[in-house]
């Protein structure tokens, strides 16, 4: 059965249920953060010039900033700031992974698969999780993008295989 990187409980099981979002949004963080930028404080994305650990959209930096610290950051501030890009990640993920967890009746892995939805899409896009559909030749489809945060969230944001991915998209839909 799949755990969480570290322990934990497998998810889908009766104790997992009861787990906290705190923790839960623990494990996401090095998830979403090695899906989006490798760990790299500093990137941007060319095309869309997302910026930093969780690739933000340049729009949601002051207000998401704001929210979560109290003050609105410019992009330059937020890229040398892996702090306040942490800080922005767990207030905005923790609202989006508490109304997953809400709307999933409790299973962890379609709540986060939803919560990264949401981070991917904006919060309305939250019930597209295993939408195959691309929306750019380049880049993954909703499914694939909360597959892959889900399998690096369990693996605590090491690397890992396609097969690995598809055992967890597997057994997730199983549940």
């Amino acid at each position: 059965p799949s755990t969480f990187a570290g322990g934990g409980t497998p998810a889908g099981s009766p104790t997992s249920r009861n787990r906290s979002t705190s923790t839960i949004l623990n494990a996401m963080r090095n998830g979403t953060m090695m899906q989006e930028s490798g760990g790299n404080a500093r990137a941007r994305n060319g095309r869309t010039d997302a910026s930093g650990l969780f690739q933000v959209m340049p729009a949601n930096i002051g207000p998401w900033t704001q929210s979560a610290l109290g003050t609105r950051l410019s992009q330059s501030d937020f890229l040398s700031s892996p702090t306040a890009q942490k800080a922005v990640f767990d207030h905005v993920m923790g609202q989006y992974l508490e109304t997953a967890m809400k709307l999933s009746g409790g299973n962890e892995d379609v709540a986060i698969r939803m919560a990264a939805a949401a981070w991917y899409g904006g919060p309305k896009a939250m019930h597209r999780f295993d939408d195959p559909t691309k929306f750019r030749a380049n880049e993954p489809s909703f499914q694939e993008y909360t597959s892959n945060v889900l399998a690096r969230t369990k693996m605590g944001g090491k690397a890992f295989s396609i097969a690995d991915v598809r055992e967890e998209v597997s057994a997730s839909l199983e549940r």
